[in-house]
């Protein structure tokens, strides 16, 4: 399973960031399209401390690029975030 996120600012991000490492080793960073979003590089910088792999994947539809290029075939892309993400993946799907 390879994890994309994102978070607000005012989030506890390190500890999604701690629990989501429990279940891998690879994360993908994006900067969410809203004001109170943390910046990808912030929130990057963070997972070093948790994920032996770490990409600042900046924007939604690039950070799933690389999420689908560094994931087996057949393999599991986790994207998590706010609920303002839901909208974001709806219209990179639509």
């Amino acid at each position: 399973m390879l994890p994309s996120v994102e978070s607000f600012k005012d989030k506890d991000y390190d500890q999604i960031l701690r629990i989501m490492s429990e279940v891998s080793d690879t994360l993908i960073t994006f900067t969410p399209k809203h004001p109170r979003g943390l910046e990808s590089s912030a929130l990057a910088s963070q997972a070093t401390h948790y994920f032996d792999d770490v990409e600042d994947g900046q924007t939604a539809r690039k950070a799933l690029e690389r999420a689908k290029i560094k994931t087996d075939p057949g393999g599991l892309i986790l994207i998590f975030g706010s609920l303002s993400t839901i909208s974001t993946f709806y219209e990179i799907f639509s």
